[in-house]
């Protein structure tokens, strides 16, 4: 079994459900303080995007995009960047860097 689909199976037993624009989708989401935002957002943009700030995991073939917005226990988040996560070369994860 690789290490993207371990993730995925996590991600399908915890995650929670959410749709984009690029569709329905599962994650598991997170609160950031503005530190730990930093890792992912430019040096200016934890100050100046909406709080609180989330990271969603999703699995590695997510179609979700930077720019896009996800619709999640009712409220409405814009995915301010995603990043990829590798593991020897191949993509296992990706997270959703989200705003208010």
């Amino acid at each position: 079994m690789t290490l993207a689909k371990r993730f995925r199976g996590v991600i399908r037993r915890l995650g929670d459900a959410f749709t984009s624009t690029a569709g329905a989708g599962l994650g598991v989401f997170a609160t950031l303080s503005p530190a730990e935002a930093g890792r992912y957002l430019s040096d200016a943009d934890p100050a100046s995007v909406g709080r609180p700030i989330r990271l969603a995991y999703v699995p590695h073939d997510d179609a979700t995009a930077t720019g896009q917005s996800v619709t999640w226990q009712g409220q409405t988040l814009n995915v301010a960047n995603t990043v990829d996560l590798r593991y020897r070369g191949a993509t296992v994860l990706r997270v959703l860097v989200l705003t208010s």
